[in-house]
């Protein structure tokens, strides 16, 4: 982080409001609720931003549509979606409404398409590929139970679209959505294990060939982090497991810094 500009800050950020987003969600439905560490966002962030939010639904009750967050927002951490997010959740409290999608689905949802807006390409395509992976397996599941997709899948993309209406057992989708036949092929393995461990499979690849040519920008940085995630969740679930792609990890590593320090070195010679 000491050697990264502010900018390329703001990108690593985004990544990390995947925390905020679990700190935000219990902070609201549980009142023994303490702060998972990793996020960006304080727990005194948190505190005055939910205050805030109350204000100002009990101004709008009043007919004072005045809001006290507005402007408060953007000097901290706080990301936009998250207004919207609790806004909906509070109004849910008052109405006492039916829960079709669960809470933490519609924030995610709100999560990728904020990130999906990146005007970095890498951020935006990392979480587009995310929110198909779970749109599949979400209609694939949906017609296994008979149960309406409209309801559960997330999204307004071209893919997500299709998988809400489409009748054809592949979903109508082509190779114009990378992975996606990929991803179908995984969802037919019984074994739930293994399922997630070619989904993982399949982002590191994609990782890698996002970031074959990027080796010295941001990008690098980025996928470096999401790979360690992706070591981290596997050495919590299985240790030799995680071991094993732990040391693939470093042999790929060593690998690749050979390779471009030659091509670095050949550059400067020319």
């Amino acid at each position: 982080m000491n050697h990264i500009s502010r900018a390329d800050m703001r990108l690593l950020h985004i990544l990390y409001l995947k925390v905020d987003n679990q700190n935000l969600l219990e902070q609201l439905q549980y009142s023994d609720w303490e702060l998972n560490s990793g996020g960006i966002i304080t727990i005194g962030e948190i505190h005055e931003f939910l205050s805030n939010m109350r204000i100002k639904c009990e101004r709008e009750k009043e007919g004072n549509y005045e809001s006290p967050v507005g402007s408060r927002m953007r000097e901290n951490h706080i990301p936009p979606y998250f207004e919207l997010f609790t806004n909906e959740y509070f109004e849910s409290l008052e109405k006492d409404d039916p829960i079709v999608i669960p809470w933490e689905d519609r924030l995610s949802s709100l999560y990728y398409q904020f990130a999906m807006k990146c005007k970095n390409r890498f951020i935006a395509s990392w979480f587009e590929l995310n929110l198909n992976i779970q749109n599949i397996f979400t209609a694939l599941t949906c017609r296994k139970f008979g149960l309406d997709r409209t309801k559960y899948i997330v999204g307004d993309t071209e893919l997500s679209n299709m998988l809400r209406f489409s009748t054809e057992r592949d979903f109508d989708i082509d190779d114009s959505f990378q992975y996606g036949h990929s991803v179908l092929r995984i969802a037919e393995d019984a074994d739930l294990l293994q399922r997630e461990w070619k989904i993982d499979q399949l982002k590191w690849e994609w990782l890698d060939e996002q970031t074959f040519v990027k080796v010295f920008d941001i990008e690098s940085v980025l996928a470096y982090m999401l790979k360690l995630e992706i070591l981290e969740r596997w050495a919590r679930l299985d240790k030799a497991t995680g071991e094993n792609l732990f040391r693939q990890f470093v042999g790929a590593m060593k690998r690749g810094s050979g390779h471009t320090l030659e091509e670095f070195n050949r550059n400067n010679k020319k």
